[in-house]
């Protein structure tokens, strides 16, 4: 049986990221993707997800840095876990990256890292405590370039594919991107579903859920941000963004407000 998750989301909008404070028992997160960077630290528990079809466990100690599009999971199978992520934009990450090695884009060795020090610097910096926004940018600055520094390279590569909303369009779009209209739609499913870790339907649903959110904090009704988004109703819209960040449309926008006053 799953347990209700607990979850209080804050927010640091000068530093473009989003703090989600998570303590559940016996409950896990489907297969999803963000947008963001994800990475956060386990305040105790432990957490066995999977990131890119690999499994992982994380405890207390470790840090997990799950790249932006990356499908993973989360949550736990036994006893109680709490945890805390930073979701932070790519453009300001990128910027932290490139102050140390002049590149945009990095990676890291693994998905968790152990390392208690930096671990304590990221959980300060997610405190779900209200502060200033300028010291919470300030705590997570000086938490990610000493994440940066201690464990991030360089990338040559073009990192996790990714379709944007414009391009995936109404949907029709994306088999598309893995072939041509010769091979058959179940093969394309198949070649998608590989390449980017959902089946075209479940990827689709999950591009409009982290898209929701830009358009909730710029203050659009829940409907309109339904509709805008091609779900059939605002309950569907309701349980499909729940699934992947935890908490409803309304409290999320709730939350958003509570950190532009802080």
């Amino acid at each position: 049986m799953s347990g209700a998750p607990d979850i209080r989301w804050t927010f640091s909008h000068a530093a473009d990221t989003e703090i989600m404070s998570a303590e559940v028992v016996d409950h896990r997160f489907g297969e999803h993707f963000h947008e963001t960077w994800a990475i956060g630290c386990i305040e105790c528990g432990a957490c066995a997800f999977s990131a890119s079809g690999r499994a992982h466990t994380a405890r207390a100690g470790d840090v997990v840095i799950i790249p932006p599009y990356v499908v993973h999971t989360g949550g736990t199978d036994v006893g109680r876990l709490a945890y805390r992520m930073a979701y932070v934009g790519e453009d300001w990450f990128s910027s932290l990256s490139g102050l140390l090695f002049g590149a945009l884009q990095v990676c890291f060795p693994g998905v968790v890292i152990h390392d208690p020090f930096a671990a304590r610097r990221l959980s300060a910096a997610l405190a779900p405590a209200q502060m200033r926004d300028a010291e919470r940018k300030a705590l997570l600055a000086q938490a990610l370039v000493g994440l940066l520094a201690r464990h991030a390279i360089p990338r040559l590569d073009g990192g996790t594919p990714r379709v944007t909303l414009d391009r995936a369009g109404n949907g029709g779009n994306l088999l598309r991107i893995v072939g041509s209209e010769t091979v058959s739609q179940s093969a394309l499913i198949r070649r998608f579903t590989r390449r980017f870790g959902l089946s075209p339907v479940r990827y689709l649903r999950n591009l409009r859920c982290v898209s929701a959110k830009r358009l909730l904090r710029v203050g659009l009704p829940i409907s309109e941000v339904a509709h805008a988004l091609s779900f059939s109703d605002q309950a569907h819209f309701t349980r499909e963004f729940k699934k992947i960040h935890g908490i409803t449309p309304g409290l999320y926008r709730t939350a958003v407000s509570a950190g532009r006053r802080a």
